[in-house]
């Protein structure tokens, strides 16, 4: 039996560092070649994943900032980047916690901004 591998786990296969391992919710690489992003499978809608809009609130919460800066980067940079698809343990809760992640695959990403 194979074990499940974590988030940090994978972020270390892929060569990517997160900012801090305990709060980050994405990694990149220290070539800025590749990042990986925590998607939420319930935040799924028809194959999209919506990270931040101009609407949403800034708690400062260093993962949420740490997300905003690196998906900046990733786009201003256009930076390959994967997602991995995790399962929440409650998702009302907020910051939220991992219950499992889906390691059958990593998702490419592509940038898509609304203006």
């Amino acid at each position: 039996m194979s074990k499940e591998l974590t988030r940090n786990q994978i972020f270390e296969i892929l060569d990517t560092k997160p900012t801090n391992p305990r709060w980050s919710w994405c990694a990149i690489s220290p070539d800025h070649k590749r990042a990986i992003f925590t998607l939420w499978d319930d935040k799924i809608r028809d194959g999209k994943y919506k990270f931040l809009s101009k609407s949403d609130p800034l708690r400062n919460r260093p993962g949420e900032n740490d997300q905003r800066r690196i998906l900046e980067l990733v786009t201003e940079k256009n930076i390959l980047t994967y997602g991995l698809v995790c399962i929440a343990k409650d998702i009302t809760a907020s910051p939220r916690s991992i219950k499992e992640i889906d390691n059958s695959y990593i998702a490419v990403l592509a940038s898509v901004r609304h203006t």
